[in-house]
């Protein structure tokens, strides 16, 4: 084992098991969470848009209830006891949906009770998710040093992406094997929870790794119990820096636009597609695209057009694009376009045809999601490299989670209001969109500008990377 992880990275003999495990970790981590997601996303599609928004607030609204009460956890007990714990109870909250997803199956619980199984479910995952990676990176941050991380977390995410994809053919497999929505999504609730429980095991096994080369019991028990972060003392840091304010005002036109992209995709969905084993397969083949693509992008371009064309520039892609995305979509004069005789035929998914406007917009979601994984996302991370060790940490904390999330709600909220309250067309939000592309790409070449100018700074002898420079 030790020689072909060296094929790979240069891992030294003692960090071989650790290695192992960790990348075995993300893995079942990764291939659990997307047997999820399709499941979710049809829960998102059965509930309908009108009550889409309502589920966006509910997720915020208990994000903000859980953080607090993790926070307390984890200055309370030992990283050793608390993560098992953690998801422990995630498990027993699986097999509680495994249980009710196999009665609806079995008996049928009527309409009244699967839409409150499908409000619960959709919640609980856009939360669960949220928990099971950070947790997984804190910890991994704990047993690393800097020197071992900058080796080995490229290896140990590329058990993530391996994870995704297994998780996703997986889905479209068992989808395919069995009879109805509510069945695929209870077998692949269940085969989440058994790796969970696996992902609970690689963590004793790290722990004891840790102790072992601790030699006392007693300081490593010390070493393992890590320190809360107030989140909400980022408040100040942000109210005072317009970079991290710009950071916050991208963050949110990105949630804003993704929000739009995932109420078309289950409105549009909803009407093409009325099989619920249909769209957990359909799902669960664009997850496989979307990870798929992403690979191929983070080997090939990311780097190469970052280094090239700089960090402004790398930003300012993602949104242009979706602009253009915006664009073809709402050149359809309306929605009766759906019904259009042009279809396109999925191989992938069992008897499935879409006509010229789903496939559109299906495609534009895959581009939207491998850009920001491969594209926008790491270039955005790059933007707290010039900031203070208390804003990289505190700030980007409240910045990732809760201006997240309370984008996702307020951006759900605005939809509602456009369809719903104005009733205008799917067509006629995507031209309201396209402007709000490009103010997103025009906050996104500021950003870059100033974090140049910051390199820059801090940097006094004028030597500033190559990426930097190009502008």
């Amino acid at each position: 084992m030790h020689n072909w992880l060296a094929q790979f990275t240069s891992v030294k003999p003692q960090e071989r098991r650790a290695l192992f495990l960790s990348f075995i970790y993300l893995f079942c981590l990764l291939c659990g969470y997307y047997m999820l997601r399709p499941i979710r996303d049809e829960m998102a599609v059965r509930v309908g848009v009108e009550s889409l928004n309502t589920l966006i607030w509910f997720t915020f609204l208990g994000m903000l209830l859980t953080i607090p009460l993790f926070g307390w956890a984890v200055s309370r007990f030992s990283r050793a006891n608390l993560i098992p714990a953690v998801y422990a109870f995630f498990i027993v909250n699986l097999l509680v949906f495994f249980s009710l997803y196999r009665l609806d199956y079995l008996i049928d619980l009527g309409p009244a009770m699967q839409k409150t199984l499908a409000m619960s479910f959709f919640t609980w995952v856009s939360i669960y998710n949220l928990f099971v990676i950070s947790i997984f990176w804190s910890f991994m941050a704990d047993i690393y040093d800097t020197y071992s991380a900058k080796r080995l977390f490229g290896f140990i995410a590329a058990g993530g992406t391996a994870g995704t994809l297994l998780g996703s053919l997986l889905t479209n497999i068992t989808s395919a094997m069995t009879h109805n929505g509510s069945d695929a999504a209870s077998w692949l609730i269940l085969m989440c929870a058994l790796l969970l429980g696996v992902a609970v095991l690689c963590v004793r096994q790290l722990n004891q790794l840790q102790r072992g080369r601790a030699g006392d019991a007693n300081v490593a028990e010390a070493e393992l119990k890590p320190a809360a972060a107030n989140m909400w003392a980022a408040i100040p840091l942000l109210a005072r820096s317009p970079y991290l304010l710009g950071i916050c005002v991208l963050v949110f036109l990105y949630s804003l636009l993704s929000t739009f992209l995932y109420f078309m995709q289950a409105d549009i969905v909803k009407s093409n597609i009325e099989d619920s084993q249909q769209r957990i397969a359909l799902f669960a083949s664009i997850d496989f695209v979307v990870n798929s693509l992403t690979l191929l992008l983070q080997i090939f371009v990311t780097a190469r057009l970052i280094s090239k064309f700089g960090l402004a520039l790398s930003l300012m892609v993602i949104p242009l694009m979706l602009g253009l995305g915006f664009m073809l979509v709402g050149s359809f004069s309306s929605t009766d376009t759906i019904q259009s005789q042009t279809a396109f035929t999925l191989p992938w998914v069992a008897g499935l045809q879409l006509s010229l406007l789903p496939a559109l917009l299906l495609g534009i979601q895959i581009f939207r999601r491998a850009g920001q994984y491969a594209i926008n996302r790491p270039a955005r991370e790059m933007l707290y490299t010039v900031v203070s060790k208390e804003e990289k940490y505190q700030a980007k904390n409240l910045i990732d989670t809760t201006i997240y999330r309370g984008g996702d709600a307020v951006s759900g909220q605005i939809y509602a209001e456009l369809a719903e309250g104005l009733g205008l067309k799917l067509s006629t939000i995507a031209w309201i969109a396209v402007p709000v592309c490009g103010l997103w790409a025009m906050v996104s070449f500021i950003l870059g500008r100033l974090h140049r100018n910051k390199s820059r700074l801090a940097q006094p002898s004028g030597g500033v990377d190559s990426a930097s420079d190009k502008l």
